[in-house]
């Protein structure tokens, strides 16, 4: 079927199909915009707790934040992914 085709020269089965269709492309839309306000929010809470118990970060360039962040907490990027490495390697 021609998703395309006029709206007048369609079956009412096409026409709810296609509405159908619509609606739940909607719905997907409606809920990537509520994730991606949820992860906005998170972001920015955790950015006010950073700034409140490390003032001078307001001040740092991204890079500096976490090289600071790895020194003050003793981790590295590798240990925060989940890299491992063999067995007896330091």
């Amino acid at each position: 079927m021609n998703m395309k085709r006029n709206m007048t020269t369609m079956t009412p089965e096409e026409k709810k199909l296609v509405q159908a269709q619509h609606r739940l492309e909607a719905a997907q839309a409606r809920e990537r915009d509520r994730e991606r306000r949820q992860r906005t929010h998170r972001l920015i809470q955790t950015g006010a707790i950073l700034e409140k118990l490390i003032p001078e970060i307001r001040t740092m360039e991204l890079d500096d934040i976490e090289l600071e962040l790895e020194r003050r907490l003793g981790t590295t990027e590798s240990e925060n992914t989940g890299a491992t490495q063999a067995p007896g390697l330091p």
